[in-house]
């Protein structure tokens, strides 16, 4: 994609309408800095930065945080740490691999980890599980078991199902977890080593990928999440909060918690402490435009990038191959982008469109509408806050203010 001023390029009234949400999302303190991406039409229409990739810093001798001077500015370079939007990219990498034929989405993933074999999840497939319908738990502290990247498999192989018939969507964690285990079993290669050869290398994306490989926290360009990981002890600790727990463990029987502000560092407790920064799930480091880039390899027209990267047009439409009852690869249908769909605001059906959506826990997002070539992509840095309490804005409505503010600017035909 041509590499384009967007604030020219961008149309005045989404220009103004967007830089109105970024600015009223500061004022409430929902998030101390953001990127605002739009393309449509494979052409990038707007591109807003606003507010602090770090703002703040925990400081150990008074056990308080207190604002950083001066603070360093958001900008259009600025790299996140995504979250579950990794979970997009290790969806590229086993349709890669689905591609070349090393991996039979319907088999049971049991052939490449053995551990899964012979118990309850024995027949569970690549395709279950990047479509959710699994039946893992969401979520395990899987750091209170595994001490080292090897022993993860196991702790999930030895889990409870929430679900003994795995027919309906619950998202997990663990689904990722998995599929990144696989992918580096096929490949022989660490997924970040795999990521960066497969994916990112081809398309020119170098300054993406997993801590480790970037060599962060040295790169000093990245946007700042939480002081250590107040809300995943408050999971272990508070039935209420988040995923529940129902292990007897508790926070306190965890001596490694981090309490510094996490520049350059995985915010998942589970990547960065039982996986060593790398993992299927959580742990992508990249920004606005790179991940646009990325995520385009799964527009049908994108066939000259798939080339690229050795991904077939037939194995790329497996993702959209269940849409009709809302099911797809990686994704989640933008019917669920609740509580107010902006496709069906502006008349359309999102299922016939086809269109997708997914999150990430540290306040990032994407839409895509593969019909007519749209992704709206928001990132920011809402655990970045003046206090360690744990208590994080619902981006929810910005999310879906900024897809309505694209469609309004350039919509779509029926």
């Amino acid at each position: 994609m041509d590499d384009v001023d967007a604030r020219q390029a961008c149309a005045p009234s989404l220009h103004r309408h967007l830089a109105e949400l970024l600015s009223a999302g500061l004022r409430r303190g929902d998030f101390a800095g953001a990127v605002v991406r739009i393309e449509t039409g494979g052409r990038l229409r707007a591109e807003l930065t606003d507010g602090y990739a770090l703002r703040y810093r925990w400081q150990a001798d008074a056990q308080r945080v207190d604002p950083l001077v001066p603070p360093r500015p958001m900008g259009a370079d600025t790299l996140f740490d995504v979250a579950s939007l990794t979970k997009l990219v290790t969806t590229l990498g086993m349709l890669s691999e689905a591609s070349a034929r090393r991996l039979d989405l319907d088999a049971p993933l049991a052939v490449h980890l053995p551990a899964l074999a012979g118990g309850d999840k024995a027949t569970l497939s690549a395709r279950q599980l990047l479509q959710h319908r699994s039946g893992l738990l969401p979520w395990l502290p899987l750091y209170l078991q595994a001490t080292r990247r090897e022993e993860v498999v196991d702790c999930i192989a030895r889990s409870p199902l929430q679900a003994t018939a795995p027919t309906h969507r619950h998202y997990s964690d663990l689904n990722f977890i998995l599929l990144g285990a696989a992918l580096e079993a096929i490949s022989g290669k660490r997924l970040d080593s795999f990521v960066h050869r497969s994916l990112l290398r081809p398309l020119s994306l170098l300054h993406s990928g997993f801590a480790p490989a970037l060599a962060l926290p040295a790169v000093r360009n990245v946007a700042a999440t939480s002081h250590g990981n107040p809300f995943e002890k408050r999971m272990l600790d508070d039935p209420a909060v988040g995923v529940r727990h129902r292990g007897p463990e508790r926070s306190g029987h965890f001596s490694h918690w981090r309490r510094q502000t996490l520049q350059g560092q995985v915010n998942d407790a589970n990547a960065f402490h039982a996986c060593a920064q790398v993992a299927g799930h959580a742990g992508f480091f990249t920004t606005a435009g790179d991940l646009c880039a990325l995520l385009r390899l799964f527009c049908p027209t994108a066939t000259s990038e798939q080339r690229r990267v050795n991904l077939a047009p037939a194995t790329m439409a497996e993702t959209f191959a269940d849409a009709a009852r809302g099911n797809f690869l990686g994704w989640e249908s933008a019917a669920n982008l609740a509580p107010i769909n902006p496709i069906q605001d502006l008349g359309h059906d999102p299922l016939a469109h086809r269109s997708l959506f997914h999150t990430g826990f540290t306040g990032t997002f994407v839409f895509f509408d593969p019909a007519h070539e749209t992704l709206v992509t928001v990132l920011t840095n809402r655990q970045h806050r003046a206090d360690a309490a744990g208590n994080y804005a619902q981006l929810r409505p910005l999310y879906v203010s900024t897809v309505r503010a694209a469609y309004a600017a350039y919509p779509a035909s029926p």
